[in-house]
């Protein structure tokens, strides 16, 4: 019986180091080599690429050939794509959503009404021209909130959306086996069209997601705003049936009402009508940011308790907390992946690090990084790393962390900051495509910590 706990023991033992082992992992990504796969994949002068599924690239296709076809008045498609920057190695999804007009929405908001939830999004816009038509091209940057969404909305059959700018434009979008026109086949098809394309990182366990708000906020130079909002909350004013907002669909009572509270208020200084105009729309921005609700144009029930002088609260999702690799006495890290590059970028491309040798190249580890200490630390002599190519050739690597909200790379980290960590390697370029093992070894004071990089 002894001898039988004791080889148990032993086994258990074996199996946590094994976990423990595997925990130390760091994977590549993203996946180049899947991502290249796909038609139309191109990497910029500056790294920077977006790709898409087979399904999204037939989707958007399909809506420029309309629009030029048939004319593109009401035509609208959406889906998801995948963009990023090849030097930094960050990406991010985003939802794109087309729409044509004749002159254009200046649309900033998109909504989306999905059993019984309103799920608002800020976007990045850019006009094109199709035939004589102005064709909006939105970005909307999904987070990790916008993944669970994008969920949801995948596994449906009917969804409506809205577009807010100078009016609020509405499509309903539903599957169906056979379509009456090519618009409502463009957005019945645009629910099939939103999984990401093959070599995606797995957003679902992300570490990056900061730096790629920077990115996206950096490359579109429009901020990221997100809202849910449940639509059966009862309200002083009715709104419409499918968005719960004072717009479109409202009834003409409804939108004087809401005219009379925001005079009342001293938002709204025009005659009172029966009908959503330009001035409305103004004032109702007006009052949505001081309640601190996303200025759409277009009022909920939120807005119109704000003007009835109740308090309004939104909920916000909390920070999920960092969990860590390696914690010593000054410091706390993770290593989340790796690649391969001649360079590698910050997170807002300002600041590149090169190989100094052509015949090189860089094996690159990056995470996460937070000081314990009371004072800055120099990562150049009071860290120290080093690569390790099976268990013989050891490389001296480089110890970085992000400075200036991601535009440059520094080997100092600040007293209790938390930043993301970046390690490069130089090594020869030959060894990157050998069958290999390669070892990480970091060292910060007097605590040492190995990761294989599989």
């Amino acid at each position: 019986m002894k001898k039988f706990i004791a080889v148990l023991f032993v086994l258990i033992m074996c199996l946590n180091c094994a976990l423990a082992e595997e925990a130390l992992r760091a994977y590549p990504s993203p996946d180049f080599d899947g991502l290249s796969a796909h038609y139309g994949f191109e990497i910029s002068e500056t790294g920077d690429y977006t790709v898409m599924s087979a399904k999204a690239n037939a989707v958007e296709a399909f809506f420029y050939d309309r629009a030029a076809a048939i004319g593109g008045n009401g035509l609208a498609a959406f889906y998801t794509a995948l963009e990023g920057s090849a030097e930094s190695g960050i990406c991010y999804p985003v939802l794109k959503v087309m729409h044509a007009s004749a002159k254009g929405n200046d649309t900033r908001y998109v909504s989306f009404a999905l059993d019984g939830v309103r799920y608002d999004f800020s976007c990045a816009a850019q006009k094109a021209k199709a035939g004589r038509f102005t064709v909006e091209e939105l970005t909307v940057f999904l987070g990790s909130d916008g993944m669970r969404f994008i969920e949801k909305l995948g596994a449906s059959d009917m969804a409506a959306i809205a577009l807010y700018g100078s009016d609020m434009v509405v499509f309903e979008a539903e599957k169906r086996d056979t379509y009456a026109n090519p618009k409502s086949e463009l957005l019945g098809e645009s629910l099939s069209a939103l999984k990401l394309p093959e070599g995606s990182p797995d957003f679902g366990d992300y570490a990056f997601w900061t730096e790629a708000e920077e990115m996206f906020m950096y490359a579109s130079g429009a901020k990221i705003a997100f809202e849910s909002v449940h639509m059966n909350m009862e309200a002083a004013i009715e709104p419409d049936e499918d968005f719960a907002v004072i717009g479109k669909g409202a009834k003409g009572a409804s939108i004087k009402e809401m005219q009379t509270l925001l005079k009342d208020k001293g938002y709204y200084q025009a005659a009172l009508t029966t009908a959503v105009n330009a001035l409305m729309i103004e004032a109702v921005k007006c009052a949505q940011m001081e309640a601190g609700l996303l200025p759409t144009g277009f009022g909920d029930v939120r807005l119109i308790a704000f003007l009835n002088g109740e308090t309004v609260t939104n909920e916000e999702m909390g920070e999920a907390e960092t969990e860590y690799d390696f914690v010593s006495k000054d410091a706390k890290l993770s290593v989340d992946r790796w690649w391969t590059a001649k360079s590698v970028a910050a997170t807002v491309p300002q600041s590149r690090i090169s190989v100094s040798d052509e015949g090189n190249i860089f094996l690159i580890a990056d995470g996460r990084i937070e000081s314990a200490a009371l004072q800055a630390i120099a990562l150049s002599w009071e860290a120290e790393a080093k690569l390790t190519y099976n268990g013989a050739w050891v490389f001296p690597a480089a110890i970085y962390a992000e400075a200036q909200n991601g535009k440059a790379f520094s080997q100092t980290l600040g007293m209790l900051s938390r930043t993301r960590l970046v390690i490069v390697s130089e090594v020869p370029e030959y060894l990157s495509e050998e069958e290999g093992e390669w070892k990480l070894t970091i060292q910060i004071g007097a605590d040492e910590f190995d990761m294989m990089l599989k």
